[in-house]
């Protein structure tokens, strides 16, 4: 499902979820560069899918 990345939201426990947004560390603004990645675990959640991502830098 497509999403908007870095989506303001408030701080608090409340996920990403309801503003359709995530947060991708190899895009702006962080830029990680990884030498390689791996989904480490995917739940569909509500409308969108929570993902958990390992990434090992070079």
């Amino acid at each position: 499902m497509p999403f908007t990345p870095h989506v303001d939201k408030v701080m608090g426990a409340e996920t990403r979820l309801p503003y359709l947004s995530g947060v991708v560390i190899t895009e702006a603004p962080f830029h990680l560069k990884a030498a390689s990645e791996r989904t480490l675990c995917e739940v569909d959640q509500y409308v969108g899918r929570i993902r958990t991502t390992m990434y090992v830098l070079g």
